[in-house]
């Protein structure tokens, strides 16, 4: 939003009337700024609560993750020395690592019990609190900045994430929306230090090391994935932020839609692809790099996922179900019924969190192919089939 619309919300926060803030803005920014249209967007937007006090009519307000935490009680998750301190404890295990490389993660250290139950049961726990401390990471400091914030389950092509909106922290300055993006993998590598440091004061010996171990490695495991940035992880909206893209990911899907277009003519380009030869040239470039890295990512994770990723699952769920029922041995049933549980546990998951956000698209889908076809009792309208591009 331009420095103009900033003040006119806060002229209209004050209290002032739309024609007070048309004159204010022309004084102080020498601009005919369209007040009544820009609040007449906001309106439309559902940005606006109340006119005159006066209350508008909206969709359920959604609310904000643990609602009881202030800015005030996690304002030090801003400071520059909590940046330091993380640092120095990464830095302290780096170093300890150096000095003693039996310490290094591996993948060994996940099976850190005979019992495979207890083996998955365990690293489920540690991991999804890893993740969870890690969303309270983003939580913590966007509310520090004054944005609610709210956490919830989504789904990135295949794979079914734990997110956190800090959608408000757009506003803020690029040093506190880089620490809000940030801070997650703050965790994660604080959490990976920590169990180092941890393990080198055990001798690396006994359960409570082997658990700090298994730790570690899934604190680790967590980091990589946010460099995929064919998705939009932590270090997307860095890369975002950085190159001064506005909507990177949605620029990209539309300037891939437009080329798609252009060879099949199968269906008409959106409108909104004419809006990326609207922008600076340098942010078109950008557009146009990280669209090759989007289409190249997105296929070859979705074949990683045809390919190896579900043959396994069916595999293993292919087991499970034959140890059932054909063994007689109790513990091996109760472990195959707990990895039959979990898989559709997750998968239930997934599959909520994918409705949630793309169930309006499979609705109007299936509506059209309710509909009476062109000739067949009913009328065609193009524009509809087209809306939702």
């Amino acid at each position: 939003m331009p420095s103009v619309g900033h003040r006119a919300i806060d002229l209209l926060s004050a209290g002032h009337s739309i024609g007070k803030v048309q004159s204010q803005l022309r004084m102080e920014k020498n601009s005919a700024f369209d007040v009544s249209g820009f609040v007449r967007t906001l309106v439309d937007l559902g940005f606006v609560a109340a006119v005159d006090e006066q209350p508008l009519r909206s969709g359920p307000l959604l609310k904000p993750t643990l609602p009881w935490l202030r800015p005030s009680h996690v304002k030090w998750t801003l400071h520059p020395l909590t940046g330091g301190a993380i640092a120095a404890l990464v830095l302290a295990a780096i170093l300890i690592l150096i000095a003693n490389p039996a310490l290094l993660p591996r993948y060994s250290d996940l099976v850190w019990s005979r019992h495979g139950t207890v083996v998955i049961l365990g690293n489920a726990l540690m991991g999804w609190t890893i993740v969870l401390m890690h969303e309270l990471g983003h939580l913590s400091t966007s509310r520090a900045a004054g944005v609610p914030g709210r956490m919830s389950f989504g789904t990135r092509l295949q794979f079914l994430v734990a997110q956190t909106d800090v959608t408000g922290v757009w506003a803020s300055p690029r040093r506190t929306r880089l620490t809000v993006y940030l801070a997650g993998l703050a965790v994660n590598l604080a959490i990976a230090a920590l169990g180092v440091l941890f393990q080198a004061s055990m001798g690396h010996r006994g359960i409570a090391s082997h658990l700090a171990a298994a730790i570690v490695t899934i604190a680790i495991l967590g980091i990589p994935v946010q460099f995929l940035v064919f998705m939009r992880t932590d270090i997307y909206y860095v890369m975002q932020d950085l190159s001064g893209t506005r909507d990177l990911y949605g620029d990209a899907i539309s300037y891939l839609r437009h080329h798609l277009d252009r060879m099949s003519r199968l269906w008409r380009a959106p409108s909104s692809v004419a809006g990326i030869e609207m922008l600076p040239r340098r942010e078109r470039r950008v557009v146009r790099v990280y669209s090759g890295v989007l289409l190249v990512g997105t296929i070859a994770c979705l074949v990683f996922a045809l390919t190896i990723t579900l043959p396994a699952i069916v595999v293993i769920a292919d087991r499970s179900l034959h140890a059932i029922k054909s063994s007689k041995d109790a513990f091996r049933v109760a472990d195959a019924t707990v990895t039959l549980m979990m898989g559709l546990g997750i998968a239930t998951l997934w599959l909520r969190a994918w409705w949630r956000r793309h169930g309006h698209r499979a609705r109007k889908i299936l509506r059209r192919a309710r509909a009476p076809r062109h000739g067949e009792g009913g009328e065609s309208n193009g524009a509809d089939r087209y809306s939702e591009a």
